[in-house]
């Protein structure tokens, strides 16, 4: 007999599970794919709603400034207790923050906050941006 086909026949019965996948491995290689792929998916997600909310922080900031620059024209003119709500679904609010030392030097400090309305319809309960901002206390005349 020839030895050649000897040692063919045997490689191939012999190392046939060596050579070979099992369904076993496969679908373990697929449960291990599909996982990564899951979480690969979830990251992305994640990393979307993160670049929305910035850039809708950044928004309400630019919002921010210019209402403030609109108010600072005037400090008696500035709202202390208001709320308002701008074009870009944004809401705003200013309230008086009480201060023993901004007593002691005669002024008030007022916080603006904005808030987004624009998402879910209803004002969310943190503000986007809140700034605080040091002024005269109203004279009676002004109230």
């Amino acid at each position: 007999m020839n030895p050649r086909l000897t040692n063919l026949s045997r490689s191939r019965s012999g190392n046939s599970r060596a050579r070979g996948t099992t369904l076993l491995e496969v679908m373990a290689g697929l449960a291990i794919l599909g996982s990564l792929l899951v979480s690969i998916l979830v990251a992305k997600g994640r990393c979307a709603h993160q670049w929305s909310l910035a850039n809708r922080r950044l928004e309400a900031a630019v919002a921010a400034d210019t209402l403030l620059s609109d108010w600072w024209r005037g400090t008696e003119e500035f709202p202390r207790e208001a709320t308002g709500q701008l074009s870009s679904g944004m809401d705003w609010k200013t309230r008086k923050i009480k201060s023993i030392k901004a007593n002691d030097l005669d002024v008030e400090v007022v916080r603006l906050e904005l808030f987004d309305t624009r998402a879910a319809g209803t004002v969310t309960a943190q503000p986007l941006v809140a700034v605080d901002v040091v002024l005269p206390k109203e004279t009676l005349s002004a109230r």
